[in-house]
């Protein structure tokens, strides 16, 4: 399929025929170009799993290239219809360049995309609008495609702003709410900057997510971590003086220790 949406079927056809303008069966065979869609998702989804971009900033260019290609392949069938329709005159495009077939490529696009997006945005302003019933109704399933897709649209943006601001207002109000139990209860100033300050450091300690990452690992990676943080430091200890690495602990015992460790650099972290 990768192959198969890569043939140039309309240079092929040129070639055997001689004719510039290709049949029905040609333009089906053009289809396949859209599997080339699925390489596209693809690139996204990479994209967005990389750290070394922003999901943010990826998921917008998403969105935005998913609503360009949706607004270009109505425009284009949109015209199609106007092109394909025996009476020039009484079509979307006709009404307004009579002789549009003999126009430039590029104005007979703009005005294709110019339909396509004041539909999409439901503004309408009614310059162009449909002179046939073939073009009612390819507008009236557009204008319902439109809705999902405004949905979808509003839908995603909506959770990338509030997901980027969720927890610096969940920090505001605990601080809100942390000022007024200080203020209820009369506490003295020192108690309220030792609550604000330990609010605020367990606010930059939870984007570390270090004990969700820790409780992923198994268990033999937890022991190298914390043989790499703990172990210069509990050699300088005094009760393990002496006590060579390799120490006949039994497991439960070493699990214990390991647990122990990991509550430690938790709350020095």
């Amino acid at each position: 399929m990768d192959v198969a949406s890569t043939v140039p079927f309309e240079l092929l056809a040129y070639l055997f025929t001689g004719e510039e303008k290709v049949g029905l069966y040609y333009s089906l065979l053009g289809l396949l170009r859209f599997w080339r869609l699925r390489r596209v998702k693809q690139l996204f989804t990479r994209l967005e799993k990389d750290i070394r971009f922003s999901y943010f900033w990826v998921r917008c260019a998403r969105l935005l290239c998913v609503t360009l290609f949706l607004v270009h392949c109505a425009g284009c069938l949109y015209y199609l219809l106007a092109d394909r329709y025996p009476h020039k005159g009484k079509t979307w495009i006709g009404a307004v360049i009579p002789n549009f077939r003999e126009t430039s490529l590029g104005i007979r696009y703009i005005s294709a995309m110019y339909w396509s997006i004041t539909t999409m945005t439901t503004v309408g302003y009614g310059d162009l609008h449909a002179e046939n019933s073939m073009e009612m109704i390819f507008i009236i399933f557009y204008m319902l495609f439109n809705l999902g897709l405004t949905a979808y649209l509003i839908g995603n943006m909506t959770n990338l702003v509030v997901e980027g601001t969720r927890r610096t207002m969940e920090f505001r109000n605990s601080i809100e709410e942390a000022s007024n139990f200080v203020c209820r209860n009369h506490l003295p100033p020192r108690l309220k900057d030792q609550i604000l300050a330990y609010m605020c450091l367990r606010f930059k300690a939870e984007s570390l997510n270090q004990h969700q990452l820790i409780e992923q690992l198994p268990k033999s990676i937890c022991k190298s971590i914390c043989q790499h943080l703990f172990l210069p430091t509990v050699e300088k200890v005094y009760l393990f003086k002496g006590i060579s690495r390799r120490s006949k602990l039994s497991t439960s015992h070493q699990e214990k220790m390991l647990s122990c460790k990991m509550k430690l650099q938790m709350m020095f972290t």
